[in-house]
């Protein structure tokens, strides 16, 4: 994580994930996600969104690409996007 851990946020990576969600969802997403700044997909990655999105719009696409540079796997960025954007 790129920023210091606030004093009154001690030890809050050791806390539990529900009990990290119940005290500070937006904190407890940064430490999930390995801090706020976007990780690079994988050339594997790149190659399965190539394939999938010959099925879907471009806007499905897009809202996947975006969670799965948030750290969502493939089958959770899509099962979002379906949710969101639809097909």
């Amino acid at each position: 994580m790129n920023k210091k851990i606030p004093s009154n946020k001690k030890g809050f990576n050791k806390l539990p994930e529900a009990v990290q969600q119940k005290i500070d969802k937006k904190l407890a997403d940064e430490f999930r996600n390995g801090g706020k700044g976007k990780k690079k997909l994988s050339k594997k990655q790149k190659e399965d969104l190539k394939k999938h999105g010959k099925q879907h719009s471009k806007k499905h696409m897009s809202q996947m690409k975006k969670d799965m540079k948030k750290g969502k796997s493939l089958k959770q960025a899509h099962n979002k996007a379906m949710k969101k954007v639809g097909r």
